[in-house]
């Protein structure tokens, strides 16, 4: 199983709305969704196609990023009660990190009547004291530990159950600027979706190609860059850096962006056994010299690389 964590931001959510239908048809994917973001409307309307199509998922309950930070739960405890319904084909997700006071955790959600619900325990850091977290693990239908990898040491998943373990690694090397992806436009990126059933772990999971790092919102880019996963000879991932050459200033994103398709062009046509729904998109948006916004190419890269796993699960 592949368990893309995701911010609620807009144009990630729409990409997973687009692909509902191959997330329910596939079965391989149940994605973790931290909210981010005090409306919930799009969040809400996700969610609601999921419901309709049975598709599991997590809601993280602690948003360790956004909006939603500190002290603002009880609008995600809200949204459970009166927006989920009695739909139970869903996990409630907690961060794991010292900052987090898992007493208290456990003690909000026993004051909201939800201690009786399926869970995700999201383990972004080394806890040298787990009786409580493992006391919590033995008493309630904790059904994933999701274990950061780059955050623990080799052998912290020990202390759960294998058949609940979850591995996340952050596979997208950001960089500082979009130009700076121009000194290494092709690179690997993860081999996790051919070994995790051999290892013994439930599933694996990953930050897509987005990365760890969240930022609220940007600015106008210098150079647009187009992130796109693909598969190698060896069926491991690699992702496809494509940068405009037009960097110096941000007039004309547009143009930016035709440098960058052009380049994926390429790229596609010296790779035509790949294909996904986000590829030929692409493509329809280079025979039409359309430039669609920063955030469709978000959502389309997005698109692309839960698409790939999904081929990829369903090969093995």
């Amino acid at each position: 199983m592949y368990f893309p964590l995701i911010r609620s931001k807009q144009f990630e959510l729409i990409a997973l709305r687009d692909l509902s239908d191959k997330i329910a048809q596939s079965k391989k994917v149940s994605p973790i969704i931290e909210p981010v973001k005090e409306s919930i409307s799009v969040l809400e309307k996700t969610l609601t196609l999921f419901i309709q199509k049975g598709i599991n998922f997590t809601i993280i309950i602690n948003p360790i990023e956004g909006e939603l930070k500190g002290g603002k739960q009880q609008i995600i405890v809200d949204f459970i009660k009166n927006r989920l319904g009695d739909y139970d084909n869903f996990q409630i997700g907690i961060y794991i990190k010292s900052e987090v006071d898992f007493s208290k955790q456990i003690k909000f959600l026993d004051d909201c009547n939800l201690l009786n619900a399926n869970f995700t325990l999201i383990h972004n850091e080394q806890l040298d004291d787990l009786a409580i977290i493992n006391e919590f693990n033995k008493n309630r239908e904790v059904k994933y530990n999701v274990i950061n990898s780059d955050r623990v040491s080799k052998r912290y998943d020990r202390n759960f159950k294998r058949q609940t373990v979850i591995t996340l690694t952050d596979s997208f090397r950001q960089q500082k600027k979009n130009k700076d992806y121009s000194n290494n436009t092709d690179e690997f990126f993860s081999e996790e979706h051919l070994y995790f059933s051999e290892e013994g772990y439930a599933g694996f999971s990953d930050y897509l190609t987005i990365g760890e790092p969240f930022a609220e919102g940007g600015f106008l880019p210098y150079a647009v860059v187009i992130h796109l996963t693909y598969p190698d000879d060896n069926n491991k991932i690699r992702i496809g850096h494509f940068v405009s050459n037009s960097n110096e200033d941000t007039v004309d994103i547009a143009g930016k962006f035709a440098e960058s398709l052009n380049k994926l062009m390429i790229f596609l046509k010296s790779h035509s056994y790949f294909k996904t729904s986000a590829t030929i998109e692409f493509l329809n948006l280079s025979e039409k010299e359309h430039y669609p916004g920063l955030g469709t190419l978000k959502k389309l890269s997005v698109v692309n690389h839960i698409e790939l796993v999904i081929q990829l699960l369903t090969n093995l």
